[in-house]
């Protein structure tokens, strides 16, 4: 990291010790455009911080005019050069 200081989000855990580990997933919720739940068909993860979705058929005219995502994996970081 080039700064003194700063922030990131990272779907790992950063170890006192300077090892790294990654935990589980996290939860994919999806919701349509008016923010109302869509009950999740399948999902994948990885490899990296790839994922992927399904949803029933009858629900596809749920998502067809936009939709939102909400992912729970990510742990915010703060550093500072000591």
């Amino acid at each position: 990291m080039r700064y003194n200081s700063g922030e990131f989000l990272y779907n790992g855990i950063f170890n006192e010790d300077g090892t790294f580990s990654t935990p589980s997933p996290g939860e994919i919720t999806i919701y349509d455009k008016d923010r109302n739940k869509i009950p999740l068909g399948q999902h994948g993860y990885g490899p990296g911080a790839d994922f992927s979705f399904g949803i029933q058929p009858q629900d596809q005219k749920l998502i067809q005019n936009g939709f939102y995502i909400k992912y729970t994996g990510y742990i915010l970081y703060n550093y500072s050069k000591k």
